[in-house]
């Protein structure tokens, strides 16, 4: 339905002459001016668009003559586009001795008051004589009174920049139809609106607006750490090199070689990267030498990076990993430290995991039979592998996946071939939910993962339960009594009654501290360790002459009928080559591609200042790991902390033109006596951290690739896989892990 608002305005105008007489005393009266009328304007507005025309805010003036100049005006008539119009306004002007025409310039922004009674014109309209002057008209008021006037620049028009001309507005009748069945004051709406907009107190709130958002605007921008190289263009972004980072995770999915190739860009040792607003950058070193330094020797100027807690605080909020290096780090360290000894890893784990190691040998035997000459899937296998093994060892209990899954895929002489994977039980699929929450924040937000946690804390509880009723009716007085411990958890509730014996207190082995400890002990040695696995199952088939190497250096150790049937031999025989080439898996994988520490102190590094409380990142995929170090190189000594000068000779460099090759001849050492022996310095490499905060159960992460190479290598031969099956393509989740992980 349409809308008709018609209503016809009035003018009379007069002329104002101008008085140049000068001025007498201020007792004086002035005279009144002489007015003479000038001219009339009659005009008329009515509705001409449909409903539903986009409102705007402009004026579009066609051309015509002054008699009967046509220009169309769209109004703004409600905030909410319920009602739109374009109107036609007709317009007599007589101006006496000035003749010419609209040339499409000007318009009305009048308004009415609430009440809808009085009209204040605004108008600004260009009139253009015969002779091709401009002159501005310019009407103001408030009915019932109204003045215009001109201005030119035109010396022969210019007596009309002297005229004020004042008349009368008279406002017709203003009606208007319904629409949807109601009844619109439009004019007072418009009037309201136009009143808010011009308030001073509206000016003075979007100014406060303005300042606020400009501030926090400021404060969201980079504020890059001088001296220290990075991308200009990102320090000009609110999430400066945010962006291009998810970029390359979407492309690649990978993140921290993205990392290391933008110091690659930048040419320098040292750089920033600008990740978050309102924060503060992140440092990125390159070099081998200043990471070592910062990880061995600078504990007082860096500590544990807030990365630890985003990742581990939702799993596992008690454990040591995510604590600052201070009394309660070093407690929660001590209550598994046991776990490191020789005794208990030689005694209690080294046979769990051989045991394990077979099983999985025994269920690769049964997919290779099954496979007939095909490549088969191992990455799933060696994760179950390492999660029964660090199981196992954490708790003293099986939870059997691999056997589960070797009965499952073993066909019976008279049953098909079945490769699909069995429904893992509880224990395992909880545990594969809580690690894969490590590193997917919004899992941790599912009812999955929740049930997860709920498990979790039931089967962890399970076992204190089942080792405090074995152990507790001892008594252990030293450390090298180990009657009855055959797992971590036994070692815990052994630590723990010593420490509240020594202190005079109730012992309390259900301590959260204590459980997120355990768990921790288990997640620490289950996904890097499952990652590197799958990494070496790929270098060792891509590498024929270092597995022959490898058999016969075990064919030496072992000889003919012993091999690897027992776990005392794997860990009590030396043999280098094993020892290197379990190394230079670890140095080539990248399972961890960096090590991060926070600045607890305002400190240098490589000489430029390092504010506190950022967060330095140590990349060790890149420049001197395994690439050329010629980045590094030109650092000056001088640049370098007294303590890395000091070191300067401590590890060498590698060799540059086989540096990103899989070799583990470079461990090898001659020594006087012309032996061959394993040199655990022979170059940078950055072995699961360094120093008090490095990775807690890489001894027991050693010992378990130690074994299954061992026992793998002696069972089989990995065959060349085919080439679409063979490329090292990466994906970043927690660990680095391989995007193919197949056997032949």
């Amino acid at each position: 339905m349409h809308a008709s608002i018609p209503f016809s305005t009035m003018f009379g105008g007069m002329v104002l002459a101008t008085c140049n007489t000068s001025l007498g005393a201020c007792h004086e009266q002035p005279n009144p001016p002489n007015l003479e009328y000038l001219f009339t304007v009659q005009a008329t507005q009515s509705p001409l668009a449909p409903p539903g025309t986009v409102i705007v805010s402009s004026f579009q003036l066609p051309e015509g003559p002054f008699r009967v100049p046509n220009y169309k005006v769209s109004v703004l008539i409600s905030s909410t586009t319920i009602h739109s119009t374009v109107t036609v306004w007709s317009i007599n002007l007589l101006i006496p001795g000035v003749v010419g025409n609209v040339p499409g310039i000007g318009g009305d922004w009048g308004s009415y008051d609430t009440a809808n009674t009085v009209f204040s014109p605004d108008a600004q309209i260009v009139l253009e004589t015969n002779d091709g002057t401009n002159i501005l008209m310019s009407g103001h008021g408030r009915s019932p009174y109204f003045a215009v006037e001109f201005e030119t620049g035109n010396e022969n028009y210019s007596w009309m920049n002297a005229i004020q001309t004042l008349g009368t507005i008279e406002v017709g009748e203003t009606v208007l139809q319904p629409r949807f069945s109601n009844t619109y004051d439009i004019p007072s709406l418009s009037a309201k609106m136009l009143y808010l907009l011009y308030k001073p107190t509206t000016y003075a709130v979007l100014r406060v607006v303005f300042l606020a958002v400009y501030t926090v605007y400021r404060a969201a921008l980079p504020r890059p750490i001088a001296g220290i190289t990075y991308h200009k263009d990102s320090a000009t972004r609110i999430l400066g090199d945010a962006p291009a980072m998810i970029k390359h995770k979407q492309q690649y999915e990978t993140v921290f070689d993205w990392m290391t190739q933008h110091a690659v860009e930048l040419n320098s040792p040292i750089s920033q990267l600008f990740l978050e607003p309102f924060s503060q950058p992140v440092v990125v070193i390159t070099d081998p030498r200043e990471a070592q330094d910062i990880l061995l020797r600078r504990a007082k100027d860096f500590d544990r990076s807030q990365f630890f807690e985003d990742v581990f605080g939702g799993t596992v909020p008690y454990n040591h990993v995510i604590q600052p290096t201070n009394d309660k780090f070093r407690q929660g360290r001590r209550l598994l430290a046991d776990t490191m000894a020789a005794s208990f890893l030689n005694r209690v784990a080294a046979p769990l995991l051989r045991r394990h190691s077979i099983d999985l040998i025994e269920l690769w035997r049964v997919k290779i039979d099954a496979a007939a000459g095909h490549a088969f899937w191992a990455a799933d296998d060696l994760n179950n592998f390492a999660l029964d093994s660090i199981w196992d060892v954490a708790f003293g209990n099986q939870l059997n996946s691999l056997p589960e899954e070797t009965a499952f895929s073993k066909p019976s002489p008279n049953d098909p071939i079945n490769l699909p994977k069995p429904q893992l039980n509880a224990a395992v699929n909880s545990m594969k939910i809580l690690t894969h929450g490590l590193d997917v924040a919004m899992l941790r937000m599912t009812l999955s993962y929740r049930r997860a946690r709920i498990y979790k804390e039931r089967l962890v509880q399970e076992r204190l339960d089942d080792a405090k009723v074995r152990l507790l009716d001892r008594t252990h007085e030293t450390t090298d009594d180990l009657k009855g411990i055959t797992c971590a958890t036994d070692h815990l509730l052994r630590r723990e009654a010593q420490a509240a014996s020594k202190e005079n207190r109730a012992p309390n082995y259900e301590s959260k501290e204590a459980k997120d400890e355990l768990f921790g002990f288990m997640v620490d040695g289950f996904d890097t360790t499952a990652t590197t696995l799958m990494w070496s199952t790929k270098l060792m088939a891509d590498s024929p002459r270092v597995q022959s190497k490898l058999r016969q250096a075990l064919l030496d150790a072992f000889g003919e009928t012993n091999g690897a049937r027992t776990a005392e031999l794997l860990i009590t025989t030396r043999i280098p080559y094993l020892d290197a080439v379990v190394e230079e898996i670890v140095r080539c994988a990248q399972t961890s591609s960096s090590a991060a520490r926070r600045a607890v102190r305002d400190t240098q590094l490589l000489g430029h200042h390092i504010p506190k409380g950022v967060d330095v990142y140590m990349m060790a995929n890149g420049p001197g790991y395994i690439v050329s170090n010629d980045l590094n190189e030109k650092i000056p000594e001088n640049m370098r902390t007294t303590s890395s000068q000091e070191n300067k000779h401590r590890i060498p460099s590698w060799e540059s033109s086989d540096i990103g090759v899989f070799r583990p001849e470079r461990w090898i050492k001659i020594d006087e006596r012309g032996k061959e022996t394993f040199d655990v310095h022979a170059g940078p490499s950055m072995r699961f951290g360094a120093g008090l905060r490095g990775c807690f159960g890489k001894k027991l992460a050693y010992l378990e690739f130690r074994i299954l190479l061992t026992v793998l290598m002696w069972t089989y031969e990995l065959q060349l896989l085919p080439e679409k099956l063979r490329g090292y393509e990466a994906f970043d989740s927690l660990t680095h892990k391989p995007k193919k992980c197949y056997l032949y």
